[in-house]
């Protein structure tokens, strides 16, 4: 199923947006259902057949965006190869990535000890500090109904704004009526699991997430930089995973959605190696726009492999999230 949002492209060096274009995005998260009973080639033709008639219907300012997209899958093979067949032109959003999940074991502490004694001790030991330094007043509430959701909203957006995703990238949770309006609806389904973490009554952390099928999916996450120091975004996500271990009916899975982080690493226990990749129809604008955006991408990645020579990268780095923290 594809999802239609207003998602321009933007143009970045490094970390700072530098430029953008509009785009509507014609969303999906993995694969188009292709008959999984076909063979290889058989899978391969159809899924040419439909991703040309669903690229020829698009207009100017549209494109299809495969987020998450299993390399090992026929469609893959297709636009990886900007194939002819399909009309399409492929924009590889970032580099292939490890898709991380968590396989629940029976307890959790069987789930602690997949992680190995120094991420368990370090995690204990950011726990009892902060609990410590918060006199005791620690506490992870779960928002699962329309009203939770309408909270959760309001605090998690109060943290997001706090943060240099969303002063220099423009990502991050917005309290606004689509918003409100989705997350009721997905309560209204059973769907809503969303976590904040306070201390002394303040929101710290957040976790976005719905619940469905018997698995977790992490849709958001974030954290207020004054906590920092206590690593309250590890302390919140093992938190959450103690909690929905210890729920019923149980959850077998947790999918830490696209995109590879360190943290994901830390968590999962199982991968799958995927790729983000923009679809557009093969026209002379659109080909100016991927062979620009590729340029931008290329100076970027220049720009930055020279810093961290220069061994000025880290440094950087800090110095721009730092004044996007002011």
């Amino acid at each position: 199923m594809f999802i239609l949002r207003d998602w321009p492209l933007v143009f970045r060096l490094g970390e700072i947006a530098i430029g953008s274009a509009r785009l509507d995005r014609w969303t999906t998260v993995g694969d188009v259902h292709i008959d999984p009973g076909l063979d290889v080639d058989a899978r391969a033709a159809a899924a040419a057949q439909l991703l040309s008639a669903v690229l020829a219907s698009l207009r100017s300012s549209e494109a299809l965006f495969f987020e998450g997209l299993p390399v090992t899958r026929p469609t893959y093979g297709l636009l990886a190869a900007n194939n002819r067949r399909t009309n399409a032109l492929t924009i590889q959003m970032g580099a292939a990535y490890d898709h991380q999940f968590i396989a629940f074991p029976p307890s959790f502490e069987e789930y602690l000890q997949q992680l190995g004694s120094r991420s368990r001790q370090s995690l204990k030991y950011s726990a009892r500090k902060l609990d410590k330094d918060m006199d005791g007043q620690v506490q992870l509430v779960k928002f699962a109904d329309a009203e939770g959701a309408i909270r959760f909203l309001t605090d998690a957006a109060a943290i997001s704004r706090k943060t240099y995703q969303t002063k220099l990238l423009g990502l991050g949770i917005r309290d606004d009526s689509k918003a409100r309006a989705r997350l009721s609806q997905a309560a209204a389904k059973g769907w809503l699991r969303s976590y904040i973490l306070y201390c002394k009554d303040t929101p710290a952390a957040f976790m976005l997430g719905f619940d469905y099928g018997g698995c977790y999916y992490y849709d958001d996450v974030g954290y207020d930089p004054d906590y920092a120091k206590w690593s309250v975004g590890s302390v919140l996500q093992i938190k959450v995973i103690e909690e929905i271990m210890g729920s019923q009916p149980r959850i077998e899975h947790f999918d830490f959605s696209t995109g590879f982080g360190q943290h994901k690493g830390r968590f999962g226990n199982e991968e799958q190696r995927e790729v983000n990749l923009l679809v557009l129809r093969r026209t002379a604008r659109n080909q100016v726009l991927a062979s620009a955006y590729r340029c931008a991408e290329w100076f970027g990645s220049t720009v930055v492999s020279g810093l961290d020579r220069l061994g000025v990268k880290g440094w950087l780095k800090n110095l721009v999230r730092g004044r996007g923290r002011v």
